[in-house]
């Protein structure tokens, strides 16, 4: 557990998201930790790359991380979630491309575009289940400046892709897309 800021604890748990298990894992020391969680944040990709015939590993790198790591983090957090019986949200990391589908990066554009589906079938679930006070939503942040990247003309900064997002879930929004 390492101290950040006021009296708020984070704590850090190395995880793969492509193995279920490591994501169970990391559930169960943040209950242990925190005793509840009232934000899941699936923000999981991998930029292996892979056109239509590129190596089959780099499309299952990309699946298994960008899509099925963010399966895991639903699959893992939110039943107990949904137990806790208090209002909570599921967000989950898209991408433009998993919308606009441009050329270059087919692996990563599908997993993309599964994610958008999953979801909107996971909100769909979620409004449907009795009880149940969890929202899930879609932040589409667009080109954003991470890491020590340069900042390019264009870009958003991470600061603001948070500000826009807050807005839209005070705001209800599924669909959370930074315009460009």
């Amino acid at each position: 557990r390492l101290a950040a800021g006021g009296d708020r604890d984070v704590l850090a748990v190395p995880t793969d998201v492509a193995r279920p298990e490591h994501v169970e894992s990391l559930k169960e020391a943040v209950y242990a930790t925190f005793g509840e969680v009232g934000l899941l944040m699936n923000n999981a990709v991998t930029r292996t790359g892979g056109g239509v015939w590129d190596r089959l590993e780099n499309w299952e790198q990309a699946l298994d991380v960008s899509f099925w790591g963010v399966v895991h983090g639903v699959r893992a957090f939110v039943p107990r979630m949904i137990a806790q019986g208090e209002p909570c949200l599921v967000i989950n990391t898209g991408s433009k491309q998993g919308i606009t589908n441009p050329p270059g990066n087919l692996a990563y554009n599908v997993t993309k575009s599964a994610l958008k589906t999953y979801t909107e079938g996971l909100q769909h679930e979620l409004r449907n289940t009795e009880g149940c006070r969890i929202t899930a939503h879609l932040l589409v942040p667009g080109w954003t400046t991470t890491g020590k990247r340069e900042h390019k003309p264009g870009a958003w900064l991470p600061e603001q892709v948070i500000d826009h997002m807050l807005a839209a879930l005070e705001r209800g929004d599924f669909y959370i897309v930074c315009p460009d």
